[in-house]
């Protein structure tokens, strides 16, 4: 807000970064090619390129933070949590990080790329309102549950996760962490008050649900955030790790069902941050 007007950075600029990036983590000559921008991921700006390199011959992707964004999130923790996942779900894996932009510009994330598409050619670009056709639903559904619940079981206590606040099991942590992060964004940048948001803030302080399973939540875990296969329907790879966080899987559908009970769930409120 105070600062400079963002440009993005242009491919030759791109290039330039990479190389003295990488330069410093492989050994011998590399060389990129085929820079190009990539569409998608509306909030980081997104770069593909091929990579040659001793260990390293392949497609990778940059992913860079704006200089502003309604989603401010961590890079570094995007990078532990999708190495820390590889073998466990289909993700693109993380390679390197730039956690806060001193080398490549702007806080970044280069990881490996991953063939697919988020909706089969012969439906058209994804969105939420025209999503998936009935063929690609009942063979995608199956396999987004099952991703989903290896990452709710996923054993994040033995994995190197650092970066991450980590809320105690049987509290309402991570629950108000989350919630008073999404008012900071709200307070931020609204440009004027409205009473049913700091209603809905308050109800849902006053109603935060004990974590009973602390879990690595995705954050944004729905259709349009994987690739697929267009002809084997098999998804390649989860998508869009950038508010992924410690917190709980099922606190939506628990608060859910105690407000149709007509009862508030019993458990103390956490003070605030």
């Amino acid at each position: 807000r105070s600062g400079p007007g963002h440009k993005s950075q242009a491919p030759a600029e791109v290039v330039a970064r990479l190389e003295r990036f990488l330069g410093k983590r492989i050994d011998g000559p590399i060389a990129i090619s085929d820079v190009r921008s990539l569409a998608g991921g509306s909030s980081k700006e997104q770069f593909a390129f091929h990579l040659s390199a001793r260990g390293h011959d392949g497609d990778y992707v940059l992913r860079l933070d704006p200089a502003a964004s309604i989603v401010e999130t961590h890079r570094l923790r995007e990078f532990q949590a999708t190495r820390a996942l590889a073998g466990v779900m289909p993700t693109a894996e993380a390679m390197w990080c730039d956690p806060e932009g001193d080398e490549l510009g702007q806080s970044a994330i280069i990881s490996a790329f991953r063939q697919g598409v988020t909706r089969p050619p012969s439906e058209g670009p994804y969105t939420p309102r025209q999503g998936l056709g009935a063929h690609y639903r009942a063979l995608l559904t199956p396999q987004f549950i099952r991703h989903m619940a290896a990452l709710a079981t996923f054993n994040w206590r033995a994995a190197e996760l650092d970066a991450f606040d980590k809320p105690a099991d049987g509290s309402s942590e991570g629950v108000l962490w989350a919630l008073n992060g999404w008012r900071r964004v709200w307070e931020e940048d609204a440009v004027e008050a409205n009473a049913l948001v700091t209603l809905a803030y308050h109800w849902l302080r006053e109603h935060a649900p004990p974590i009973d399973h602390v879990s690595l939540v995705h954050g944004d875990f729905r259709a349009g955030n994987f690739l697929f296969d267009p002809d084997t329907a098999q998804i390649t790879a989860m998508l869009d790790w950038e508010m992924v966080h410690l917190g709980d899987q099922s606190s939506a559908s628990r608060l859910g069902k105690a407000q149709k009970r007509g009862k508030r769930p019993a458990h103390s409120i956490a003070p605030g941050m």
